[in-house]
């Protein structure tokens, strides 16, 4: 179940016993044993607004040039993951999440056009033509699932879909819902083993979710940021055949893993990247004209096969896009970016039945340690003590002094042992 509270009593952080990623154990006052498990019971609860005795510690992204800049420090060997180091716990998802590809299959060649020491220009593996930083390159392998590496934004130059032929002619060959082929063989055995126990695991429905399972992020990719806009008004049965194209193919891809393994899945994730600091990037009757349709016809298809938990990650200000997407079924929100003005407890205020992830702001990182108390102390006494709010960073970690990452990984941990006691300040 949730927690195990084997008797009443005062429970202290110094009492913990042992703490990992699937359970905390702690002694009470009268030297019994208690356990916190983190199972789906556990987040099940947590969704449901009850305040957990303990939260498991979450794994941040990072910045290439940060852990080079570690390496040359020497505080890294090459290879060493900075979680690992300091003993930060793996997020649950990466255990448990079903890796099935969502992308182009198959890719597109990468292709080299014009090179030199400072930049590359290419097509990459989507077929978008961009412009990048060499050393960029050398990171990601012109790679877009390995965009997270890169130091810099590329310069966009032009995007694969511009009518209905480019778009048909990529979807056929190249977005075919052949479950099998799609479904790695790991998690084939795996699923064999749960015999359609979606008790066996908190699982996050895909694990390519970028950035091919969304609705506006997959058409940004596709079209292009700019023309997209432009496209919403001047070619909108485009934006409507492709939506509408990208539906039939998840649809009938997960049917057929359903049909095959059974409930299992017990939460989805959608990638959007749909603002920026000013707000959203569409108006709300725009997202309700052409995206929430998809939206709640995709949500309703998964809960008819037992998935509960409907997240969407966007950067950037999302309060006035937020409520449109309540309405159409999703109930877990990310990252919360700090900069952009998303606050985690003016968001637990307004939309009290979202659950919220992210919210820590990674600048503080930055600066000192008083800094990071601040910030650490603003996410669990406001946001966390009302419940539904897992604090974690807003995004990837860029370069900070070391020191800094140790003393805030410490300390993050004691706030995630203790937050029962926070609660109760």
């Amino acid at each position: 179940m949730l927690y195990l509270e084997i008797v009443p009593g005062a429970w202290r952080p110094e009492r913990i016993l042992t703490m990992d990623n699937k359970k905390q154990t702690f002694r009470t006052d009268n030297d019994s044993v208690g356990q916190v498990r983190f199972d789906n019971d556990f987040f099940c609860s947590w969704f449901d607004g009850k305040l957990p005795r303990a939260i498991p510690t979450t794994r941040p992204g990072f910045w290439a040039k940060t852990i080079e800049l570690w390496h040359s420090q020497g505080h890294l060997a090459v290879g060493e993951d900075p979680c690992d180091k300091v003993g930060l716990d793996v997020q649950l998802a990466e255990d448990h999440t079903c890796p099935m590809f969502l992308g182009m299959d198959p890719a597109f060649d990468i292709e080299i056009l014009e090179q030199d020491e400072n930049y590359v220009t290419f097509r990459d593996d989507t077929d978008i033509l961009q412009k990048m930083h060499s050393k960029d390159f050398d990171r990601t392998k012109g790679l877009f699932e390995n965009a997270g590496m890169a130091e810099g934004m590329s310069h966009w130059l032009e995007h694969p879909v511009k009518d209905i032929a480019s778009w048909k002619a990529i979807y056929e060959k190249r977005f075919r819902p052949n479950m099998e082929e799609r479904l790695s063989k790991r998690w084939r055995k795996k699923l064999e083993g749960l015999n359609g126990n979606a008790d066996a695991a908190f699982l996050k429905g895909e694990i390519n979710n970028f950035p091919f399972f969304g609705t506006f992020g997959m058409l940004r990719h596709l079209v292009g940021a700019e023309p997209l806009m432009y496209m919403f008004y001047e070619n909108p049965s485009l934006i409507r055949t492709i939506l509408s194209d990208m539906l039939e193919f998840w649809m009938t891809l997960w049917g057929s893993f359903f049909d095959k393994y059974g409930n299992v899945i017990g939460r989805v994730h959608f990638f959007e990247d749909m603002c920026y600091k000013g707000g959203p990037f569409i108006s709300p009757d725009t997202f309700n004209e052409f995206l929430a349709p998809v939206y709640t016809e995709l949500i309703g298809f998964f809960k008819g096969n037992g998935v509960t938990v409907f997240s969407v990650d966007s950067d950037g200000n999302a309060m006035i896009i937020i409520p449109e997407l309540l309405k159409c079924g999703v109930n877990m929100f990310m990252p919360l970016e700090v900069q952009c003005g998303m606050d985690a407890a003016a968001c637990r205020d307004a939309f009290g039945e979202l659950f919220l992830y992210g919210g820590m702001d990674k600048r503080v990182l930055n600066q000192g340690t008083s800094e990071i108390d601040e910030e650490l102390n603003r996410c669990f006494t406001t946001a966390y003590k009302k419940g539904r709010y897992w604090p974690a960073f807003d995004h990837s970690i860029p370069p900070i002094p070391w020191e800094n990452w140790i003393y805030f990984t410490r300390r993050y941990k004691q706030y995630s042992a203790s937050s029962a006691l926070v609660n109760k300040q």
